[in-house]
């Protein structure tokens, strides 16, 4: 079974990490006595490492971070000159205020004991709450022994380029024939980063990579799947999105269990073309009248991103200079909205600036943020009777949010606002009349329809914001 089609990943060996919280002194303090923050490290390789911080205060309430090496000294002694250092104009950058904040810390040393400090802190150097400490090591693999590799002459390397696999079209198909019965994994790395020198830790890393897959995978669907079940033996494919360009296939041999056997295999230099837009890929392109089942409509643009894999939608809430990507299935011929973060630092009105998104609202009220990732919060695709609809992503998966618009969301010093008010948002379903129709001409869907479904761009006309505020409470 193929569950395994991603890049080389540098992704952490679980490490023990030790936690310590440690009372405040909260004399001419503020009253925030209450506040502890809680952090999570994963993903440790040797030079990066995932930082994960929550708290129980406010949401608005900003904390301070601390990364150092020095494990000797005193907790107290360490927070204490970082808020000094704060106070002389020194690590502005480590204030947060986010509750749900995730960072991947680089240029890490292999080898090296870390210490992660969090407490809270006001915009002022005030400290208030707990004191909380994670430490972690990174990982050294130590020099490569190329010696430890070896090439194996049973397996035959090859790429194959477009074709059928597991009853689904792909672009770019990897085929290995194998005349003995070693496990194998299979991925593809850009030609001019191949080192030979390099492929046992590109053996660890992917294994790593795959034991991560593994445990999301379980966690997510309650299967019971192991490493044995991502590897192949025999005769066997892959297949891999590419963007143009040269590569390599790499073959490398692991035991079930997940240990490196060293064995490996390449092959010869391919190059990935450009590809060729289809014909369903190009009828989603252009202008299109949204109009939801509120009767509201929307004048939207669809624009050429990757053939066959994205397109930007503009025009949506009225705004052409903002596009939103929107993904293509050319299996479904639909396309996908997804919760994005459009710029990390724009001019959003004359005298304000800001991180834009786009977040889907459900029928309750709520606006979901994609601090733990981006999610789908609607599909565009043809219906039976050939029409073009919008509905909300999700619509048989039990627990999933029940979104009924999609919006452009800016955060400004920590908190969001709207853009557009939400009943000048078309709701879905909506359905997509090519052109820009008159609103007598627009078709307006009924809630039977629930499958089959597109992503777009807005094309739009330029307008100035009214930013709306969004309760804390409203954002999940």
């Amino acid at each position: 079974m193929r569950f395994l089609r991603m890049s080389i990943l540098k992704v952490m060996a679980v490490c023990a990490a030790i936690a310590f919280a440690i009372g405040c002194d909260t004399e001419g303090i503020t009253n925030k006595s209450d506040f502890e923050p809680r952090v999570v490290i994963e993903d440790i390789t040797e030079t990066t490492a995932k930082i994960k911080v929550t708290h129980n205060g406010e949401k608005g309430d900003s904390w301070y971070a601390l990364l150092t090496e020095d494990i000797d000294s005193e907790l107290s002694e360490l927070v204490n000159t970082a808020i000094k250092k704060y106070l002389l104009g020194e690590g502005h950058e480590n204030l947060h205020s986010s509750n749900r904040y995730v960072e991947v810390v680089e240029d890490l040393t292999p080898g090296t004991d870390y210490r992660y400090i969090v407490f809270g802190m006001s915009a002022e150097g005030k400290r208030y709450g707990q004191v909380v400490e994670q430490s972690f090591k990174t990982l050294n693999y130590g020099n490569v022994n190329t010696d430890e590799m070896e090439y194996n002459n049973s397996w035959l390397v090859q790429y194959t380029g477009a074709g059928a696999l597991y009853e689904q079209a792909y672009d770019h198909i990897v085929s290995v024939l194998s005349n003995d019965k070693n496990p194998y994994a299979i991925t593809v790395v850009e030609a001019d980063k191949y080192n030979p020198e390099g492929l046992m830790e590109l053996a660890i890393d992917l294994r790593d990579a795959m034991r991560e897959y593994i445990e999301y995978y379980n966690s997510s669907y309650g299967t019971n799947y192991t490493f044995a079940d991502l590897l192949y033996t025999g005769n066997a494919s892959d297949a891999f999105d590419l963007d143009t360009g040269k590569y390599r296939a790499i073959v490398l041999g692991y035991n079930h269990a997940g240990d490196v056997s060293g064995l490996y295999a390449i092959s010869e230099v391919f190059e990935v073309q450009a590809p060729v837009a289809s014909e369903a890929y190009n009828s989603w392109l252009g202008t299109w009248t949204i109009t939801g089942f509120n009767n509201v409509e929307s004048i939207i643009n669809l624009s050429a991103g990757k053939p066959n894999k994205n397109c930007y939608m503009t025009g949506w809430e009225k705004i052409d200079k903002w596009p939103v990507r929107v993904d293509y299935d050319p299996s479904l011929d639909a396309l996908f909205f997804s919760s994005q973060l459009i710029s990390e630092d724009t001019q959003i009105t004359e005298t304000q600036r800001g991180a834009l998104y786009l977040f889907g609202g459900d029928e309750d009220g709520y606006y979901y943020s994609n601090d733990e990732g981006d999610y789908e919060i609607a599909i565009a695709g043809i219906l039976d009777d050939g029409a073009r609809a919008i509905v909300r992503y999700g619509v048989n998966m039990p627990n999933y949010p029940k979104f009924v618009q999609m919006f452009y969301m800016a955060k400004i010093d920590g908190k969001f606002y709207s853009l557009t008010p939400e009943a000048e948002i078309p709701t879905f379903i909506s359905m997509m009349t090519a052109g820009a129709r008159p609103k007598s001409l627009a078709r307006v869907g009924d809630s039977s329809v629930c499958h089959k479904f597109t992503k777009l761009t807005p094309k739009s006309f330029g307008r100035k914001f009214t930013l709306t505020p969004i309760p804390d409470e409203r954002i999940k």
